[in-house]
């Protein structure tokens, strides 16, 4: 069996509590973590933690390809023999949208899909690590999925998983559609780990420098939160043996954990 974690950590601001976390899904059995914006900044502390003497048999790789971009896959090399890494560059916006251009974003961010192809019991095991963009709305969103499995589909594996950050920002109303489109993109053989959730992402952590943080501070007193769904883990010729999102302060997003052994 092989147990997989994804996290948005939020760039790292709640230090301590996000390296809490990290550490506590690796306790609870996880082999490889799927961490999405893992900022340059925040590197150091990562590689701190990987350092500890009882992570010894863990390594960690990074994709850095610009603010929106920056990815990251922990895996435990007891399990898992690494085969390669590939970073697979998404299609951009022409031009920066008005949110990024008032926090100094004036060019448009480059998403991204880190790689991992794996060894395990005689079986190649492809996992992908993306986070698509909120930026340019479903459509957009939905050709960054498209372009990105374009490009997987031209190499082999016995498996697949596909984690991370698919930002699906829609009104609650509309949650299932937009889940139904990614499903229906990706193809009938791959699994929604956890389809029934109706939110992983829930603003009572934040970061300050986020446009939202204002309006998360206004709505808070009032017992209003701002929750939606945007984190996914899907699975091709895996069987689920189980999966959760586990409910920890500290990133705007929640993290997911799904157990998977092979069909064949």
């Amino acid at each position: 069996m092989l147990t997989v974690a994804t996290y948005n950590i939020l760039h790292g601001y709640h230090k301590e509590l996000i390296l809490k976390n990290i550490r506590g899904l690796i306790e609870k059995g996880a082999d490889v973590l799927c961490l999405q914006e893992t900022e340059l900044n925040f590197v150091n502390f990562l590689d701190e933690l990987f350092r500890n003497p009882d992570l010894n048999t863990w390594k960690i790789y990074y994709a850095h390809t610009g603010y929106g971009g920056n990815l990251a896959i922990a895996w435990d090399t007891s399990r898992l023999d690494l085969n390669n890494f590939e970073s697979i560059l998404l299609p951009q916006l022409p031009r920066s949208v008005i949110f990024q251009r008032l926090k100094g974003h004036t060019k448009p961010l480059q998403r991204s899909v880190l790689v991992g192809t794996f060894l395990t019991a005689g079986k190649v095991l492809r996992i992908s690590n993306l986070q698509l963009s909120w930026e340019g709305g479903s459509r957009f969103r939905l050709g960054q999925l498209a372009y990105f499995l374009k490009k997987l589909h031209q190499s082999f594996a016995h498996a697949d998983i596909i984690a991370g950050d698919f930002n699906t920002w829609v009104p609650s109303a509309f949650r299932r559609g937009q889940e139904k489109k990614v499903e229906r993109l990706l193809g009938k053989e791959y699994i929604n780990v956890l389809p029934n959730l109706r939110f992983t992402c829930d603003t009572s952590y934040v970061d300050p420098q986020d446009w939202w943080f204002s309006l998360s501070k206004i709505l808070a007193p009032i017992g209003i939160k701002m929750r939606t769904r945007l984190d996914y883990i899907f699975a091709r010729n895996l069987n689920v043996i189980s999966s959760k999102m586990l409910d920890w302060p500290g990133s705007d997003h929640r993290p997911l954990i799904g157990i998977f052994d092979f069909i064949f």
